[in-house]
């Protein structure tokens, strides 16, 4: 599972790093950048597939997400890619070097449907109506009141935030066409106004 591909990379990269301390030295945080800088030379493969780390999960999973804003409806199936290392990675000496490590690389497949996506983050559904209310409550408006609701960025293009806020607020349509960086403009300057 996804777990034990984490586990195998992070495994290989703390022991790659450590041996590249006590080679040149270093501190164990400077060896680890330098082994970012080491992999990415000796590793090409990795400028076009990220590997399977936490922060690589986090920028993939991100692709996924926007890829499943295309399916508003539910139904889709969103597809990432990283590199991680096969079970038994390590077992033998061949292993423990940045090139072994480089060529027991294989792409690991992740798949994640609109159904998993909405039940790992129905919590924060829930949540991310908080803000609107506590808003209108603070300004004393009422919902008739608001003129337009512009959604801009984030969480805004998720089809199932669109659908609760539209309901949250009693609005008919939402303004999702305008760029986010027009958007703070707009904003700076109807404080000056």
């Amino acid at each position: 599972g996804g777990r034990g591909v984490l586990d195998r990379v992070r495994r290989a990269l703390l022991a790659l790093g450590r041996t590249l301390a006590m080679e040149t030295g270093m501190t164990a945080s400077d060896a680890a950048e330098d082994l970012e800088e080491v992999l990415a030379e000796a590793c090409p493969i990795l400028e076009e597939t990220p590997a399977c780390t936490p922060s690589s999960f986090h920028t993939v999973g991100e692709k996924m997400k926007i890829e499943l804003s295309g399916h508003p409806e539910g139904g889709g199936v969103a597809k990432g890619t990283c590199l991680g290392l096969p079970e038994g990675y390590g077992d033998d000496d061949a292993h423990k070097t940045v090139e072994g490590l480089c060529d027991a690389l294989v792409p690991v497949s992740l798949t994640l449907t609109s159904d998993e996506y909405d039940a790992a983050v129905s919590d924060l559904y829930a949540r991310s109506m908080i803000p609107i209310r506590r808003l209108l409550s603070d300004l004393n408006l009422e919902k008739d009141e608001i003129d337009e609701v512009v959604m801009v960025g984030g969480t805004t293009r998720m089809p199932r935030i669109r659908e609760m806020v539209r309901a949250e607020l009693e609005v008919e349509e939402l303004n999702t066409s305008i760029d986010p960086d027009l958007t703070v403009a707009y904003g700076a300057a109807s404080v000056i106004d």
